[in-house]
This record gives structure tokens, sequence and C-alpha cells, in this order.
């Protein structure tokens, strides 16, 4: 098993912004993919 972890660093003013873009955006697109195995935990 492969396990990655996304760490992302933001400021303050910024963390919303930034948390709606990995989950609006970076994930749909990497599931988008399609590919085998991949799995999420959000």
């Amino acid at each position: 098993m492969i396990c990655r972890v996304w760490r992302g660093w933001a400021t303050l003013e910024n963390a919303e912004a930034y948390e709606r873009v990995v989950r609006e955006d970076v994930i749909p697109g990497i599931e988008a993919r399609r590919i085998p195995a991949f799995i999420t935990s959000t």
C-alpha cells in the first residue's frame, strides 16, 4: 500500500480559500483521472 498525505501551508487570511481550492478543484481533478485504487478520506 502507498499512502500520500497532502500537506499545505497558507496564511490565516488565505486558509479558507486554500482549503476550498483543494476540496473543489484539486481532489476532484485527481478523482476524475480514475486512477485504479485511488481513495480519498475527506
